[in-house]
């Protein structure tokens, strides 16, 4: 069996080849970039053309599909927005949005801030979830559990009050206002 070097090596690798992966999706350009220069910088060696064959492969394997997937028809989406603003009223102003969904690239909910926009209402920014009063919370997984998101927009919000939940199909909408800490009575 393996010693406890063996196994401290072993864990070392898969942890440094599992950040090298996530390096590789993150900075791929760069990532080509380097590569690029380091086989100008080969351009005598016999066995350029096999260590090519390596990075091509390395490349493939690495490339960020993610990025790539089809979108989300937002057709969809203004259908069950326009359910929800049909059974409920949301405060015209000092209202923000957070999307929870299965990507982290949308936290902001920029097709959500669009859709209150062309119903007549006047979202926030997305760097104002401190001066906003009423956060609106789309779950589009259906499964979410906003208390346990961890997220800069939660943060900067402040404390959460529920105050409405719809589900309209697949997707909960939540409302929720600005819990504030009663002022001290000044002595």
């Amino acid at each position: 069996f393996f010693s406890s070097q063996q196994f401290a090596l072993a864990q070392y690798t898969e942890v440094f080849m599992q950040g090298f992966a996530g390096f590789a999706k993150s900075f791929f350009p760069l990532f080509l970039l380097g590569q690029f220069l380091l086989i100008e910088g080969l351009r005598h060696e016999r066995w350029r053309v096999a260590f090519l064959a390596l990075l091509l492969i390395i490349n493939l394997a690495s490339f960020p599909k993610q990025l790539y997937e089809s979108s989300p028809n937002l057709t969809q989406k203004e259908l069950n927005f326009n359910r929800l603003l049909a059974k409920t009223t949301l405060p015209k102003n000092s209202l923000n949005v957070v999307l929870l969904n299965n990507t982290h690239l949308s936290r902001v909910g920029y097709e959500y801030r669009f859709l209150l926009k062309k119903a007549g209402y006047s979202p926030l920014d997305e760097y104002s979830y401190k001066e906003s009063k009423y956060l609106l919370v789309v779950d589009e997984t259906g499964v979410a559990r906003v208390n346990d998101s961890v997220s800069w927009e939660f943060e900067e919000f402040g404390q959460l009050r529920l105050e409405r939940r719809h589900k309209v199909g697949q997707t909960v909408y939540y409302l929720y206002f600005k819990q504030t800490l009663p002022k001290p009575i000044a002595k």
